[in-house]
């Protein structure tokens, strides 16, 4: 008498092989389907300068951050920069006028608006610009930190410079 086992295939075990299908099929995709492609993305080195906006900070604030100063950028992954301009401005804050019904800017007193312009070497694609492999974008929060000091401000400008 032979004693044949029957294989028992289930709802269950068609949805762990469903499972394991989909998990392969992102896995590809994220480690191929980025990388590799079409091809036709053209990468090139550059220098890429970006500025920061530092709101509403006191006059020792500005005066710390000083041209030639490393700076790191990023809260998990840190982009090292160079600060090459730094340009202080009296805060403005947008108010309301009751009287004449205008909405007009004034001055802070005691706080100064702080464009910090850092630069460093970079690569430009046609969909991206990246420091260091994390792209770069104007309107993204940048978490700044230099010696003696740190904020967190908006970039407000992108631009590259062919490396020579």
């Amino acid at each position: 008498m032979e004693n044949k086992k029957k294989i028992k295939f289930n709802g269950m075990d068609l949805f762990i092989v469903l499972v394991i299908v989909a998990i392969v099929i992102v896995a590809i995709y994220f480690f191929v389907g980025k990388s590799g492609g079409s091809g036709s993305a053209e990468t090139s080195n550059v220098v890429v300068r970006t500025t920061v906006e530092l709101k509403a900070k006191d006059e020792s604030y500005a005066e710390a951050i000083k041209v030639g100063d490393k700076v790191m950028i990023g809260e998990k992954e840190k982009i090292t920069t160079t600060v090459e301009k730094v340009e202080v401005n009296p805060a403005k804050t947008l108010g309301y006028d009751i009287i004449d019904g205008r909405a007009l800017n004034s001055e802070v007193q005691n706080e100064y608006d702080v464009l910090v312009t850092v630069a460093a070497n970079g690569t430009e694609t046609d969909k991206s610009i990246e420091i260091d492999g994390i792209p770069i974008r104007v309107g993204y929060n940048a978490v700044m930190f230099g010696k003696g000091w740190s904020s967190s401000g908006y970039i407000i400008g992108v631009d590259t410079d062919a490396k020579q």
